[in-house]
C-alpha cells in the first residue's frame, strides 16, 4: 500500500472520518467528536487529527484536543484502524506522530480512555499508565513536574473567576474529577461519583455529561484561577421540587465555593441541594452558608441507589 501520514486540524470534516469512528467505536460515540472536528469548537479548543490514508482509503485516524488557554493539557480519542489495515504496526505509527507533535509543541499532560488491554499495552510504551480507581490513562511528560495533582491544585487561587460552562472545560475537566477527594458523589446531577468510591469508565465523555445537562434545560459554571485552572464545578438541574444545584471541587479551591454558589443562585434563586449522605463536608460547607438539611431522599443512577439528604434556605 502507498501509506501516507498527515497532520490535520479543525475544521476538518470528513464523511470517510465519520464513518471509521462509527464502524469502529458505534454511532453514538462517533457523534461525540462531530463538533470537535467540524470547527464548531474553535473559540474554545484546538483539535488536531493525524490521519492515514491508503491512495483515496482512508485507514486510521487519532484525535486529540487542546483547550485554547491551556495548551499544556491534551485529551487524546479517536485512535483506531480500519480492520484491513491491521496487524502492520499502523496504530503505533499514529500513535507516535501525534505524541511527537504534542511533545514538542509544550504539551505536559496527555489523557485518554480504554478498556481494550490491546489498546492499553499499546499506550504504556509511550510512557502511559491507568490513573487509579478509573479507565483513564495518563502520561506526564518527563521533566516538567512529578505530581501533577500537586501542580495543579495544591495551593488556593491567588485571584480566581467564575465563568459559565463552555467547551473550554471539556479536557480541564478531566483531571478536576479523577483527582480524589473526601466527596464521593461529585454531581448527582450528571452522576459523577468520586474514583476513590466508583471506577470511573469514561475520559473524554465526561464533559459530555454537562452537554447533555444543558439539553435538559440546565446549566453549569466553573472556577478558574489566576493560572486558568478549573477547580470547582457547579451545576443546576430543572426538577419537579425545583432547580437542583450539586457541586465539586478540589480542596484548594474551597474559598471559591460561596461565590460559585451565589452565581449559581442569582440565575435560579428558588433553588434546593441534593448531596450524598455520606458526602459529610458538603453537608458541613452548606450548614456554614446558611442552608438547612430539609428530607431525606434516594436517587437512582443506574440500578444504583443513594441515600441522599436536600438542603435550601427556606
Amino acid at each position: 500500500c502507498s501509506m501516507v501520514i498527515t497532520k490535520r486540524i479543525a475544521p476538518c470534516p470528513s464523511p470517510q472520518l465519520l464513518d471509521l469512528w462509527k464502524n469502529t467505536f458505534g454511532e453514538a460515540e462517533a457523534n461525540l467528536e462531530t463538533p470537535q472536528i467540524d470547527g464548531s469548537e474553535l473559540d474554545n479548543n484546538m483539535d488536531i487529527l493525524y490521519l492515514a490514508e491508503d491512495g483515496q482509503t482512508l485507514a486510521g485516524s487519532i484525535h486529540a484536543t487542546l483547550p485554547n488557554h491551556a495548551r499544556t493539557l491534551c485529551g487524546l480519542s479517536g485512535m483506531c484502524v480500519a480492520p484491513r489495515y491491521r496487524g502492520i504496526g499502523l496504530s503505533r505509527t499514529l500513535f507516535a506522530h501525534m505524541m511527537s507533535y504534542l511533545e514538542g509543541s509544550g504539551t505536559n499532560a496527555f489523557f485518554l480512555g480504554t478498556n481494550n488491554p490491546i489498546a492499553a499495552k499499546l499506550y504504556a510504551s509511550f510512557g502511559f499508565g491507568f490513573l487509579p480507581g478509573s479507565n483513564v490513562m495518563a502520561k506526564f511528560k518527563a521533566g516538567s513536574f512529578l505530581d501533577f495533582s500537586r501542580h495543579l491544585y495544591s495551593l488556593p487561587p491567588k485571584t480566581f473567576q467564575i465563568v459559565s460552562g463552555s467547551p473550554a472545560m471539556r479536557i480541564p475537566i478531566i483531571p478536576l474529577v479523577l483527582l480524589q477527594t473526601n466527596q464521593f458523589l461529585l454531581d448527582c446531577n450528571t452522576g459523577l461519583f468520586s474514583s476513590a468510591a466508583v471506577t470511573q469508565k469514561s475520559c473524554m465523555g465526561l464533559y459530555q455529561k454537562y452537554v447533555s445537562l444543558c439539553t435538559a434545560g440546565g446549566s453549569y459554571f466553573g472556577v478558574l484561577n489566576e493560572n486558568g485552572t478549573l477547580g470547582a464545578v457547579a451545576s443546576i438541574m430543572p426538577t419537579p421540587s425545583g432547580h437542583r444545584i450539586d457541586y465539586f471541587c478540589c480542596d484548594s479551591f474551597s474559598s471559591t465555593i460561596p461565590e460559585l454558589l451565589n452565581t449559581c443562585f442569582s440565575k435560579f434563586p428558588a433553588s434546593y441541594f441534593c448531596v450524598s449522605a455520606i458526602d459529610f463536608e458538603k453537608q458541613a460547607c452548606l450548614s456554614s452558608l446558611g442552608f438547612k438539611k430539609k428530607t431525606s431522599t434516594t436517587l437512582q443512577f443506574g440500578s444504583f441507589y443513594l441515600p441522599c439528604f436536600t438542603y435550601s434556605k427556606d
